[in-house]
């Protein structure tokens, strides 16, 4: 969440997109704009989460087939591919599982 606050690309996103959101009439606009800062980040520890379930099972058992959401996991010898919508990208072994065992304690 720190990492968040002073990311400016997410400050830009929150000006642009929160706004016209935000009704004066509704009341204090200071305590609508942290609900829906709030909101946004329960979704994205929500994808967060299920990706990082996704990779836990796979490094449990590499050779089990891709996984599909709206995003795929596709296990490979080195690590895996995640690909979305948007594209695709590779996570290697050596950068997963030190995630996920610190996810697991």
């Amino acid at each position: 969440m720190i990492t968040n606050v002073l990311n400016p690309k997410v400050i830009v996103f929150y000006l642009a997109l929160l706004p016209q959101f935000i009704s004066v009439e509704l009341g204090n606009v200071g305590l609508q704009i942290f609900l829906l800062g709030c909101i946004h980040n329960v979704f994205v520890v929500n994808g967060a989460t299920k990706l990082a379930r996704d990779l836990e099972s796979i490094l449990a058992n590499p050779t089990a087939d891709a996984i599909d959401r709206h995003y795929r996991v596709v296990p490979s010898d080195t690590g895996v591919i995640v690909e979305t919508n948007k594209g695709r990208f590779y996570l290697s072994w050596r950068h997963i599982t030190p995630v996920v065992n610190g996810l697991r304690a």
